[in-house]
């Protein structure tokens, strides 16, 4: 029997965006204490992370929900959804410099959306929003090596796991 070719693993199908947006939806329904977990989570692994957020938490909530909203209702227009990332980007220096941002802004993400969605957080949406988070470090990456080319010499692989991957 003839093997499915493999998507890549920057790309989405139609159901992993609609996995994606439909989880989204239900997070949003939660927004306030989605926020606030995503943020305990991440300050708990670097506490001087907090300089780069708004100090008011209401805003912080906003600033992460509109970033998500925007970056997954671009999802499958792909040179939209770059320009968004590189957007978001500029606004988040402190994402350019280290991996270990990107892994802790993952570990938070994938904290809050397992709190959130529960049960609905199966390996299926786990594994979409995996992509999405792939995609958003690729560009995120890309965005700092061009100001920064010693970046690209750093380890570029995206390691991330979850116990909710298993």
């Amino acid at each position: 029997m003839k093997s499915q070719p493999r998507t890549p693993p920057s790309s989405l199908t139609p159901l992993e965006v609609g996995l994606v947006q439909e989880s989204f939806r239900a997070v949003e329904r939660q927004s306030r204490p989605a926020a606030e977990r995503f943020f305990r989570e991440l300050f708990s692994y670097d506490g001087s992370l907090r300089a780069h957020f708004a100090r008011d938490h209401w805003n912080r909530e906003e600033d992460l929900m509109t970033t998500l909203r925007t970056v997954l209702g671009q999802l499958g227009r792909g040179e939209e959804l770059t320009g968004n990332l590189s957007a978001f980007a500029a606004r988040c220096p402190a994402y350019l410099q280290s991996n270990y941002h990107h892994l802790y802004v993952g570990a938070a993400l994938f904290s809050m959306l397992e709190t959130v969605l529960g049960a609905g957080f199966n390996s299926a949406v786990y594994a979409a929003w995996f992509k999405v988070f792939e995609l958003m470090v690729n560009e995120l990456r890309a965005n700092a090596v061009a100001k920064v080319p010693a970046i690209a010499a750093q380890r570029t692989h995206l390691v991330f796991a979850h116990p909710t991957a298993a």
